[in-house]
């Protein structure tokens, strides 16, 4: 899939979700500014005022660049461009490695809203949801729990009660891609200089939703399998510009939650009940 800064925007960087702030940190840096819509082994691929290109990593980064991260990329030759800089993080989504190691994987930067999508095919397992919500709280996005095909579920107010319960101080919609029910309150998280990332385990219809907020079919999607689990679609945490004027980051489904030793505050916001 390819990237398109084409939104209609008189500055291309404003399809980005670069914000005045950032902007501002920019200015001071040498060369030009961009964002990490993808981040691979050794190299990245950022986005620009003239599309897209993949580059090498800068010896002096602040910090290993993730999707979403902003910075300055410099030419040192035709086809030897670096990314050298990158702007203060307003937040970092991150778990523990898989492995169960120390260091922090990061999931994405710069996010203003973490979507945590949680599939009504089933009855949510709010277990889940409740570590979910312990990574989101301490990264400095804000957490917001999807509750999708929800066209599913028969007794929808009583588990949207229920989910509400388990995720005091985040908000909660109810959407359907199937009917459109909730989409639009959705796509109000999505405006100019707004970040979303998608987080969840596979099949609960992150792809779908994205095609929805994107309004196109940029996300492959798959049936779920025999044994009600889902297919893995997405398999690199990509960035999109969505026609609405904001930015999505879509996320490879996560089997489990590892949580970082320094999401103590996101457990404690989550089981305040518990704490108090």
């Amino acid at each position: 899939m390819s990237f398109s800064c084409d939104l209609g925007f008189a500055d291309p960087l404003a399809a980005l979700g670069i914000t005045a702030a950032q902007r501002a940190e920019l200015a001071t840096m040498a060369g030009e500014p961009g964002r990490v819509v993808r981040a691979e082994r050794g190299e990245v691929l950022v986005a620009g005022a003239d599309g897209q290109r993949r580059v090498g990593l800068g010896r002096d980064l602040r910090y290993p660049p993730t999707v979403g991260d902003v910075g300055c990329v410099t030419e040192a030759a035709p086809d030897r461009a670096t990314l050298t800089s990158l702007v203060t993080r307003t937040s970092l989504l991150g778990r523990s490695q898989a492995s169960g190691l120390s260091a922090q994987q990061a999931l994405a930067a710069n996010v203003t809203h973490a979507l945590i999508v949680v599939s009504l095919a089933q009855p949510p397992h709010l277990g889940r949801l409740e570590r979910l919500l312990a990574l989101v709280w301490p990264s400095g996005a804000a957490p917001v729990v999807v509750l999708s095909k929800a066209d599913l579920c028969p007794d929808l107010p009583a588990v949207v009660l229920d989910v509400e319960s388990a995720a005091p101080g985040a908000a909660v919609l109810a959407v359907s891609a199937r009917t459109g029910a909730g989409l639009d309150r959705l796509g109000g998280y999505a405006g100019p200089g707004c970040t979303l990332a998608l987080l969840g385990t596979s099949g609960a219809g992150k792809s779908t939703l994205a095609n929805a907020l994107a309004q196109a079919p940029v996300m492959r999607v798959q049936d779920i399998r025999d044994d009600g689990k889902g297919r893995h679609t997405t398999v690199n945490r990509q960035l999109l510009t969505l026609p609405t004027g904001g930015c999505l980051i879509d996320t490879p489904g996560l089997r489990a939650v590892a949580l970082w030793a320094a999401e103590d505050d996101g457990l404690a916001r989550t089981f305040a009940d518990v704490e108090g």
